[in-house]
């Protein structure tokens, strides 16, 4: 319900804004003709001239100015919204600080001891002062609100960057990327794992520095079922909520609990792909086909996307992918080291000597189509003018020099050959097997299961104990094909097991179970 220009002027009062002698003052600064006569006609004037922001005056005029103070925070503008709650640009009323302030949903918070997890996360993460790293400033309540301060960071992150200009040079990527490491690796030697390094938690300022986001928080979103990577557009076509799955390491779909520091450079080697290439590493209509191929498709080829990417950067990335976490680099401190490593190679072999900005024009070869550069105008460190001064001078056609003198008698298109020969007789593999599957008389089945009881971890596993299917529980469907065996579905809650079935899977045929916490019925299979 709107408010009239009295209730409006007190309500600007209250919140501290402006007091009922500077509104009549404003007001009386108009021609008599031309003054304000009601509230929305304020708000507008406010708002033309600074003196307001639009969501300020839009809340005040809903007569809902008492959300707009929470502590000693006002609240200027709401800049995110997640699955922990809605992020706004807020100001310290007395110190006059611009922040960002993080305010927990009732949901995010209804699962016993999440908020004590929460507050041990934010202790640790407020630890944590890094150049690289969003800093953590305080976590309080107010009136039943609890709510997270941080350090509030002018930029973009790096997904809405290459969403609205395209893939970043290959200089501006990795150095995007050894930034990100650095924090990483700083946040790990303190024993925080962030577990949910994607573009979207990476910040872009004004002055060229990348800012880790959420720092140490992820977990909490585990924790309390919900969104485990805090983004409320992914959802199955089924309706289970389980999360971004482009940038999760294969650990952390089987096991949301196991995830370390490899498991953020699986992540972060997952976010170089999407910087140089515009796309997830792996591509999928539902969810679950995203973290099955996670898991069982091996990655992709940088330099058959991008031929500017030099052949160590390549294995580098290849080897920041192993689906295994003990045949991935075993620190971020490894990480950085053998980029630094393939720096240096390149620029033994230009002799290089650049530190300073690269110009955009020069970082693609020629006979290249040049990808869109995604901040032109932002500073950057010596290490993406280096990279970019690699292919400067390395015009076609010439002899790699990151190929080996033992692999030189290998062209590029021999290389292609061979790959797609090996995918060729693959995939002829994979027929020949599924067809024996098949003839063998046992056809693959389907579980369908109906979760009626939220916030919790759903776990389907053979009775063996197999693990075929582990996220957090919202209301939906999940449709799972799998062979026909015995399986046993799980919804578990802060360690304690409320619902446990066994369903048999026919060949060719359909096995429902519902989860419900309260009202558990048998299976049944038709």
């Amino acid at each position: 319900m709107a408010v009239s220009l009295d209730q409006f002027v007190h309500s600007l009062a209250d919140c501290g804004l402006m007091s009922i002698e500077e509104c009549r003052a404003f007001i009386d600064s108009f021609p008599h003709e031309l003054r304000p006569k009601t509230a929305e006609q304020l708000a507008r004037e406010l708002v033309a001239q600074g003196r307001l922001t639009k969501f300020q005056a839009q809340a005040i005029y809903q007569n809902k100015s008492q959300r707009l103070v929470v502590g000693n925070y006002l609240l200027l503008e709401r800049i995110g919204r997640g699955g922990m709650g809605d992020v706004f640009k807020a100001r310290h009323q007395k110190m006059d600080r611009i922040v960002a302030l993080k305010i927990l949903s009732a949901a995010a918070m209804k699962s016993p001891g999440a908020l004590k997890r929460f507050q041990r996360e934010a202790k640790a993460a407020a630890k944590l002062a890094h150049p690289n790293i969003v800093t953590a400033h305080d976590f309080d309540e107010d009136r039943g609100t609890h709510f997270l301060v941080t350090e509030y960071v002018d930029g973009e992150n790096l997904s809405a960057i290459v969403k609205q200009r395209g893939p970043l040079s290959l200089g501006r990527a990795v150095d995007y990327i050894l930034q990100a490491a650095r924090g990483l690796e700083y946040a790990h030697a303190n024993g925080v794992i962030h577990r949910d390094i994607k573009p979207s938690n990476l910040l872009l300022d004004k002055q060229g520095t990348i800012k880790i986001l959420d720092m140490g928080i992820a977990r909490v979103n585990e924790f309390v079922g919900q969104m485990a990577f805090g983004s409320a557009e992914e959802l199955t076509s089924s309706g289970v909520i389980v999360g971004t799955p482009d940038y999760m390491s294969p650990e952390q779909s089987t096991d949301l609990r196991v995830a370390d520091a490899r498991s953020d450079i699986y992540s972060l080697g997952c976010t170089l792909y999407f910087l140089l290439t515009g796309q997830p590493v792996f591509a999928g209509e539902t969810v679950l086909q995203k973290i099955m191929a996670h898991r069982e498709q091996p990655p992709p080829f940088l330099r058959e996307i991008r031929g500017d990417v030099p052949e160590c950067l390549e294995n580098i990335f290849q080897k920041m992918l192993a689906k295994r976490p003990q045949d991935r680099q075993r620190s971020m401190t490894e990480v950085i080291a053998e980029i630094q490593k393939c720096i240096a190679s390149r620029q033994q072999t230009t002799g290089s000597t650049s530190q300073g900005p690269y110009a955009l024009d020069d970082t693609v070869r020629s006979g290249q189509a040049k990808p869109a550069e995604a901040a032109s105008q932002q500073p950057v460190s010596a290490v993406g003018s280096l990279l970019d001064e690699w292919l400067v001078a390395e015009p076609e056609p010439v002899r790699d020099p990151f190929v080996s003198t033992r692999s030189s008698f290998l062209t590029r298109r021999m290389k292609r050959r061979l790959l797609r020969l090996a995918i060729a007789l693959g995939v002829i593999a994979g027929i020949a097997l599924t067809a024996a599957f098949l003839l063998s008389g046992r056809s693959p089945g389907t579980l369908v299961v109906e979760i009626a009881s939220p916030n919790g971890i759903l776990e389907i596993t053979t009775l063996h104990g197999a693990l075929v299917l582990q996220c957090p529980a919202s209301p939906g469907t999940v449709v799972l094909p799998t062979r026909p065996d015995k399986y046993r579905v799980k919804l578990s809650r802060d360690g304690v097991d409320l619902f446990v079935r066994e369903v048999n899977v026919h060949p060719g045929a359909r096995a429902s179970i519902v989860v419900n916490a309260a009202d558990a019925p048998q299976p049944h299979g038709h």
